[in-house]
């Protein structure tokens, strides 16, 4: 992986709630168990069931949706690259907390 991009979701991670950070290495750690084959892609089943099993708050399902759309680099669904699904979920939830943020300053 990037170690750019890794410092960076580091970075965003280290600024959630204790329980979302959690909740995130959970999830991550659920889809390395489940690349069973250490190729970093999985089919969607693989991929939904990490994101469904955690609690995140503020996670949509357009999120979920979009960052699996992001992880699907070749379009068949069978073949996403899980690594990019969670920092596009990292990600996500960090801008609708930036957002938040600003939007009550």
């Amino acid at each position: 992986a990037d170690g750019a991009a890794d410092e960076k979701l580091n970075q965003m991670l280290s600024n959630f709630e204790p329980d979302t950070k959690d909740q995130f290495t959970k999830m991550r750690d659920l889809m390395r168990q489940e690349d069973k084959s250490g190729t970093g892609k999985l089919s969607m089943a693989q991929v939904r069931k990490p994101v469904d099993s955690v609690k995140i708050a503020g996670l949509t399902p357009g999120m979920i949706k979009t960052a699996i759309e992001r992880g699907d680099t070749d379009g068949t669904g069978d073949n996403i690259n899980y690594e990019i699904v969670f920092s596009k979920l990292v990600n996500a939830i960090f801008e609708s907390h930036n957002t938040k943020n600003i939007a009550t300053a």
